[in-house]
């Protein structure tokens, strides 16, 4: 049909429209297929990360529990050896506890033997050097005591080299011993001059101990004398 006189449209010019618009359209549809590949790539790049991550988080929690594991293991076994390890130090506490009562129980049998041996003996102390023998001493301060001991007398002598020592007398039985102690409490004091000896310093008479038990004697004598007993 021929156009209308007096009408302004223009085949071409639509033709051309039409064209441009049908490109539009192409454009739009290449872009939004591009945005969807592009999202599709993202969503697999994403997915990968994703695998590769939980797989690493595996691996590294699986490591983790390993190790775990391990230590869990190493500690039982260090827990066993110090067990054991208390248990035989035990044992050795025990051993020497055992040991040290038996030397302590020895040892106090050797004293108490010792100290037997010496249940006669008599020390005499504060005489000065004097120009006669032990015994004559000895006999001089027994004769002041009124004790005629002579013949009970087994050994007199001084306990150390030193000219002024303690003077070591045996009797030959124990009563004996204890006679001398009852009259000298009787005199109450006795000096080397009642005793016709050179001096006049005190003399004292004394048990024979031995170490341990003096050093217990002297204590006990130290504590008296610091509360006035």
């Amino acid at each position: 049909m021929p156009p209308k006189k007096g009408s302004n449209s223009n085949p071409v010019k639509e033709k051309f429209e039409e064209s441009d618009s049908e490109k539009n359209v192409e454009a739009k549809q290449s872009e939004v297929s591009l945005e969807n590949n592009i999202a599709k790539l993202l969503e697999i790049q994403f997915a990968k990360f994703k695998e590769d991550m939980e797989r690493t988080y595996r691996n590294e929690i699986s490591e983790v529990k390993k190790s775990i594991g391990f230590m869990s293991d190493c500690f039982e076994q260090q827990k066993e050896e110090l067990k054991k390890t208390l248990k035989a130090l035990k044992n050795v506490q025990e051993e020497n506890n055992t040991i040290k009562n038996k030397m302590s129980e020895l040892e106090n049998r050797i004293n108490n033997k010792e100290q037997l041996e010496r249940e006669n003996n008599l020390i005499i102390s504060g005489v000065p050097k004097q120009n006669e023998t032990t015994t004559t001493i000895v006999e001089k301060i027994m004769n002041t005591l009124k004790l005629q001991n002579s013949q009970s007398i087994l050994e007199t002598r001084r306990i150390s080299k030193k000219d002024d020592s303690p003077i070591l007398v045996k009797f030959a039985e124990k009563n004996k011993k204890v006679e001398v102690f009852k009259n000298r409490k009787e005199i109450k004091s006795v000096k080397c001059s009642d005793c016709q000896l050179e001096g006049n310093s005190q003399i004292y008479f004394n048990d024979d101990l031995i170490p341990n038990i003096q050093t217990l004697f002297q204590k006990a004598r130290d504590v008296k004398k610091r509360k006035g007993i």
